[in-house]
């Protein structure tokens, strides 16, 4: 079985928030239901492991013995293992059950991490002009001759987000890992974007606020100044109000106001000290 490193971790129900929560906003965390008994976990979590060890800490490892820590088995729904679930950003993105080949595996593992381990060959991109249509033309420039080049395909991106131009963000941004500054930048303007996609479903500012006069503790109208508070980079405040209306209301504090939350946290920096403070305070008011 392949060593153990400090990207593979034992989890228990005490310390799930800090090896698979927090840390996921580092990197994804590939979490491992095993039992001692299960004779299919023997074959899967050694390579897991030795992928995890390729990708040199751009991917996680988190353990869980499902008899030791029934609770967490019993929150993921684990009813057969070895069953694996992927977390991103305090989120589900993948999950599958039993031990499946490891060509399958390095492919899943490539996807999350294309670039793990490798330094980057990137050119840097040029510094931006004042004209916004003559930075677009040099940053596509800088990634048709190399579209490996990273910072231009962050700087184009963020040029176009500021346009409200988004048709082609995930072209841009979805060759660049997850890890690592530039994955920080990539989640961030995705983070922004989609603040800006919940705000346009809701009624305008003005109109939640006459409705919350009348309505205080009605957590839907608080969920929706959240976002419409988001939508405008008052993120301390919307933080607040989000965790109001998920006090309110577990299960909508468990589906839309945990969706809200981590984008702002992507915007804010996922290990910001508010990020960090926020992150604790609903993971306590859900779990």
């Amino acid at each position: 079985m392949p060593g153990q490193s400090s990207w593979i971790n034992d989890v228990t129900e005490e310390t799930f928030e800090e090896l698979v929560i927090r840390q996921s906003f580092e990197r994804p965390v590939i979490v491992d239901f095993w039992a001692k008994w299960c004779g299919p976990c023997k074959t899967l979590t050694p390579i897991l492991e030795k992928l995890v060890n390729e990708k040199n800490g751009a991917v996680a490892l988190a353990k869980i013995d499902v008899d030791a820590n029934q609770l967490l088995a019993q929150d993921f729904g684990i009813q057969s293992i070895p069953a694996v679930r992927i977390i991103l950003q305090g989120q589900l993105i993948g999950q599958f059950n039993g031990a499946i080949p490891e060509t399958q595996l390095r492919q899943l593992f490539d996807k999350l991490a294309p670039k793990a381990g490798k330094p980057s060959q990137s050119k840097p991109a040029p510094k931006k002009p004042l004209d916004p249509a003559e930075a677009e033309k040099l940053y596509r420039q800088q990634i048709d001759e190399d579209p490996s080049n990273e910072i231009a395909r962050i700087e184009l991106a963020r040029l176009l987000v500021e346009q409200d131009r988004t048709e082609e963000l995930e072209d841009l941004l979805s060759p660049i890992g997850a890890a690592g500054e530039n994955g920080a930048e990539a989640a961030k303007l995705r983070g922004i974007v989609a603040l800006r996609a919940l705000a346009k479903e809701l009624p305008d500012e003005a109109t939640i606020a006459k409705q919350l006069q009348r309505e205080p503790n009605n957590p839907e109208l608080l969920y929706a100044m959240g976002c419409r508070l988001a939508s405008k980079a008052q993120y301390q405040q919307a933080l607040d109000t989000l965790l109001r209306a998920a006090e309110l209301d577990r299960k909508l504090g468990e589906s839309k106001v945990r969706n809200a939350m981590v984008q702002i946290f992507y915007v804010i920096g996922t290990r910001s000290e508010t990020a960090d403070q926020y992150r604790k305070r609903l993971t306590q008011l859900l779990y």
